[in-house]
Parts: C-alpha cells; structure tokens; sequence
C-alpha cells in the first residue's frame, strides 16, 4: 500500500491521460482519421510518461522500455481495430 501511494501522482496523470484520450476520441467520431491521430497520441503519451516515471525511479531498463512499446503499440492495433470497425 505505501508503494501506490508515493506513486499516486504518477496513477493520477497516467488515468488523465487515457480519460483525456477517450474524451477526445469519443467527440470526433464523425472522423475516423483524427480518432486514430487521437489514438496514436495517447499512446505516445502513454509510453512517454511511462518512460519518464521508471527513469526518475532508477528501473529504466531495457526490458521496460520494450514493454511499453508493446503495450503502447497492442493498445493502437485493438483500438484501431474498434473504432474502425
């Protein structure tokens, strides 16, 4: 429990930034091109500020950075997948 919360600011801004990317996904459904745009740049985000939090941490390695990619990229294709379909 004491490990969530020295990194509860780093859960807020990661929920803010998939609820920001929802939000605005969700208001450009009339455009499937900048709902991907919207989608591409959540992710980054994501991976960004994932990166960022593991560095500040000292546990940036490269095992780490290759599973936010993953992830990161796994979110895009399901995503893509959804509002495309």
């Amino acid at each position: 429990m004491q490990n969530f919360k020295s990194h509860l600011w780093y859960y807020t801004i990661a929920i803010a930034i998939f609820v920001a990317g929802l939000v605005l996904v969700m208001s450009v459904s009339y455009s499937s091109k900048l709902q991907s745009l919207f989608v591409v740049m959540v992710a980054v985000l994501y991976f960004m500020w994932s990166l960022i939090h593991h560095y500040v941490h000292h546990e940036l390695h490269t095992k780490v950075v290759v599973e936010y990619a993953l992830m990161a990229s796994l979110g895009v294709i399901l995503s893509m997948l959804l509002f495309n379909a």
